[in-house]
């Protein structure tokens, strides 16, 4: 089963069944998938299998269409396979727990600081929205200041953190300006990167406390992740203890 779900979407859903080594043979085997109301499952492969011998597997794929709407932030998908063991009806099942993908939200500038995260870390307290990172606590953070530049909207990070957005291929551009914040008053080392659905798009070189504010422009076309790195720049050694990196106005365009 996949691991999460998308209003409006389709995904496949994936069931192997294997007869364990010494175990008789199983035969008469029928797979089922029971989804939520207002949810449909297609077979895209067979769900019966004759007979299976220890060792052997039985594998059925399904295509399920999750409907549009409001739906709820998890659901279970379970999965049933019966068969006759010997001269005994018998069955298996599983259930997996997927969980629903934030919505992407808005079209045209959408400032990045306004959407929900699909998932966040970061190397010292929480990613801070429209704030400097600040201490270890939400909400902590100051102004987001890059050399003495001052930004009202933006992502307050410390290395090494990732932000990860769901788009769903409605974006085209990522607009945003980076570099360390001003609370290290000159320390701090830290690059910036843009990977989406896995491949690196961009990284800057190596940023220092103190900098001017560096320029990001990257296409982000179709891309269904989009990450957000900061990587610790490792500048003497330091580690990341005074390495905030400030995402400021970081904005993408979408449809």
């Amino acid at each position: 089963m996949p691991g999460q779900f998308a209003a409006g979407e389709s995904f496949t859903a994936t069931s192997v069944t294997t007869v364990r080594a010494g175990s008789p043979a199983d035969a008469s085997l029928r797979s089922s998938l029971a989804v939520p109301d207002g949810w449909t499952a297609t077979a895209l492969t067979p769900v019966t299998a004759g007979r299976l011998r220890a060792g052997q597997t039985f594998t059925v794929s399904s295509r399920v269409t999750v409907p549009s709407g409001t739906l709820p932030s998890a659901v279970t998908l379970s999965t049933k396979v019966g068969f006759i063991q010997g001269s005994v009806h018998r069955s298996a099942t599983d259930e997996r727990v997927v969980n629903a993908v934030p919505p992407v939200t808005g079209s045209g500038s959408v400032p990045v600081s306004s959407l929900t995260f699909l998932s966040a870390t970061n190397g010292w307290g929480p990613v801070e929205r429209d704030t400097s990172n600040g201490d270890n606590k939400p909400g902590d953070g100051a102004t987001l200041t890059i050399a003495g530049t001052t930004y009202a909207k933006g992502l307050g990070t410390n290395a090494d953190s990732d932000v990860s957005l769901y788009l769903a291929g409605h974006c085209t551009r990522l607009t945003a300006q980076v570099g360390v914040g001003d609370e290290t008053r000159g320390a701090g080392s830290v690059t910036f990167s843009v990977v989406a659905d896995g491949r690196t798009l961009v990284t800057t070189p190596t940023l220092k406390g103190g900098a001017t504010a560096v320029p990001l422009d990257v296409d982000v076309t179709g891309a269904q992740v989009v990450e957000l790195v900061v990587g610790d720049g490792g500048d003497g050694g330091d580690g990341n203890g005074i390495d905030p990196g400030d995402w400021a106005v970081p904005t993408l365009t979408c449809t």
